[in-house]
């Protein structure tokens, strides 16, 4: 998503900074680390969701944490962060999830790659599909039967 940001000059989400490379950023000192801490430090919502799965997993109280709670805050009220979350979680219900319970369901008896073949054919017709018509997806009468990879209802 970031590439898609950059290539379209648009602005992306927010950084999520550590609190050293926050710390530097701050600074009015060396231009050059700034840069750095910028060109290193994570944005969009697949660093916001680490950081709350880090939250969630580590209750412990340190500065560290409360930082990582600044940063999923601020995550929370990015509305391209929560632009990127909503792309993740279609996917997921569109496609992820219902491509890796065929891959580990029925399919799982495959004896190589090559075996699944018909179901990769399947993906590329569904993901062009979808591309041509979003609204499969994201339109009021968009139903599970046509958005998602299987046909099934959205789990």
């Amino acid at each position: 998503m970031t590439a898609w940001w950059v290539k379209n000059g648009i602005k992306g989400p927010i950084l999520l900074m550590n609190k050293d490379n926050a710390a530097t950023a701050a600074s009015e000192g060396n231009t050059a680390a700034v840069s750095g801490v910028i060109q290193v430090s994570g944005h969009g919502a697949v660093k916001a969701l680490d950081l709350t799965g880090g939250l969630m997993l580590h209750r412990k109280e340190s500065c560290t944490h409360m930082n990582m709670e600044q940063n999923v805050y601020m995550a929370l009220f990015c509305q391209k962060m929560a632009e990127e979350m909503t792309a993740f979680s279609i996917w997921g219900n569109c496609i992820g999830h219902p491509y890796m319970c065929q891959i580990q369901g029925a399919l799982c008896k495959f004896s190589n790659i090559l075996d699944l073949h018909p179901l990769h054919d399947n993906l590329i017709i569904h993901v062009k599909k979808l591309i041509v018509n979003i609204d499969l997806v994201i339109s009021p009468d968009a139903t599970y039967q046509t958005a998602t990879l299987d046909g099934k209802p959205f789990k």
